[in-house]
């Protein structure tokens, strides 16, 4: 008979990129699966699809698909970041505000579940099943987070937008180093990006293919940084974003800084003593970015979608093999 960790009732984890947030997967004395060798990317054309295995970094699937296929994926900016997790999490990235996110492009998923019985078996559900299980599989997997269902084998994709065959990059950085001195820069930075992006929201917006990444790190990271794409051959939605940063900022000083604020003290002092709620300025937190600091974390990542999400739990992952430190509960 095989060795089973299901059987010998060990924790099973997942492993695609590596990138979670959290202890989620490390954390285990029990068995990791790791996938990360699975990483084909291509196109089946017998079936009609492209494909990319759940083991694939965006490195992976942006290199194959566009040089096969001249097509992409709107995922993330950090190339080792892996699909596995991403994908079905809702992953966005510098092309998201043109194409939207990765599982609006979603067509299907191949995973492998476990049942009541503790017998493994590999699902196929596409927008094309007629199963209601299968239909609400899927629906899991359209931003309903990684580790909750099964192991993903495979994406499934009937159409992907066109890369764009040329791209505008700017950057910035700011030292931390003087974050006494200028308090006022440091909010006129934030200003001027909200704003921006406040005021040309929208598919139809002229910016729609601008796309800007402020972080915000700690400060052993010594810098406040800027990266910004315009995707085309036109540089002008650059420019503009380019003179609204400016805005009101000391350009002559190579440095900006901030007020000093403690890695927890500005946690709080952003969100005050309960944690990020809902409310007239934030809509909720975003599962991929997961923080086992969250009160109501179900609600915050999933509002009134989380009973449905843990009848999907309950169909596919009955036993609750699956789990971890805010994975979907069983009902």
């Amino acid at each position: 008979m095989a060795w089973s960790p299901v059987d010998e009732k060990l924790r099973l984890t997942v492993r695609s990129g590596g990138h979670c947030y959290e202890g989620w997967v490390s954390e285990n004395d029990g068995v990791i699966v790791d996938v990360s060798s699975l990483r084909a990317a291509g196109r089946d054309d017998s079936q009609g699809w492209y494909y990319l295995d759940s083991g694939c970094t965006n490195w992976d699937l942006y290199n194959q698909l566009y040089r096969q296929y001249g097509v992409t994926l709107p995922a993330g900016s950090c190339y080792s970041v892996g699909a596995g997790g991403h994908i079905c999490g809702g992953g966005y990235g510098l092309l998201s505000r043109l194409h939207g996110l990765t599982v609006d492009w979603l067509y299907g998923v191949e995973v492998v579940c476990v049942d009541a019985d503790g017998r493994a078996r590999s699902v196929r559900a596409t927008r094309d099943s007629t199963d209601p299980r299968e239909v609400d599989l899927l629906w899991g997997h359209t931003g309903g987070g990684g580790g909750n269902f099964g192991i993903i084998t495979r994406y499934l994709f009937r159409e992907l937008p066109q890369a764009p065959s040329e791209a505008w990059l700017a950057s910035f950085s700011w030292e931390w180093s003087e974050l006494e001195k200028h308090p006022d820069q440091f909010f006129r930075i934030f200003a001027n990006y909200g704003s921006f992006f406040a005021e040309h929201s929208g598919v139809d917006s002229p910016y729609a293919s601008l796309f800007a990444l402020l972080h915000l790190t700690r400060k052993a990271a010594e810098q406040v940084t800027l990266t910004v794409q315009n995707a085309g051959s036109d540089r002008a939605p650059l420019d503009a974003f380019i003179a609204a940063m400016q805005e009101g900022l000391d350009t002559s000083r190579v440095r900006i800084v901030a007020p000093r604020v403690a890695v927890n003290g500005f946690y709080r002092e952003m969100y005050g003593p309960r944690g990020p709620w809902p409310d007239a300025t934030m809509d909720g937190c975003y599962v991929n970015y997961c923080d086992s600091d969250l009160e109501d974390w179900q609600y915050l990542y999933y509002k009134d979608n989380y009973p449905r999400l843990r009848r999907v739990k309950q169909q596919w992952d009955p036993r609750n093999i699956f789990h971890h430190g805010q994975s979907i509960e069983l009902p």
